[in-house]
């Protein structure tokens, strides 16, 4: 793992960071405004993950992350308008707490198309948009925080067509 990385790099405060992370059980982002549950930056054997409530409790939920999150590195980052707090976890993937709402929506409907819901998701490969049984992939993990209906209509339709080309006549 990438503890065993380079010993001489570990401060007392990120190695601090690492264990109240993992004992905790993960590192608070900031309470739903809707439910009032707390949303977790936590890490399991799959990487890191959103928890939304406390463990134990009957309304918790688990959201996958997007893989190609940038990682903080316990540096004092340039990271734009996204200020990470100093208690941040190291090695952990950077999510402000919009983003983690918007993750933790995750199924969410975007649009409707011929009666079918066009849902916008996370899998383990990846985000997607599903409408009846087509799937089309998305490509920036935060595209799926942002895509509206008219984004999703056309992407359904572009798969849609491409796929009747391929079909075979007759």
């Amino acid at each position: 793992s990438s503890m065993e990385a380079d010993l001489s790099t570990i401060t007392l405060k990120n190695l601090d960071s690492i264990i109240s992370t993992k004992e905790a059980g993960g590192y608070l982002l900031g309470v739903h405004p809707d439910d009032g549950r707390n949303i977790l930056l936590k890490s399991g054997r799959f990487g890191a993950y959103l928890q939304c409530g406390e463990d134990g409790e009957s309304d918790m939920t688990t959201h996958s992350l997007p893989k190609g999150l940038p990682v903080f590195d316990g540096d004092d980052i340039d990271m734009g308008d996204l200020e990470v707090p100093e208690d941040y976890p190291t090695n952990m993937p950077i999510v402000s707490f919009d983003d983690a709402l918007g993750y933790a929506s995750l199924p969410k409907t975007v649009a409707e198309r011929e009666g079918y819901p066009n849902t916008a998701a996370l899998g383990p490969y990846g985000p997607y948009l599903k409408c009846n049984n087509t799937y089309v992939n998305l490509n920036g993990g935060n595209e799926i925080l942002t895509v509206d209906a008219e984004t999703a209509e056309a992407l359904m339709r572009e798969e849609l067509t491409s796929d009747r080309k391929k079909m075979p006549r007759g």
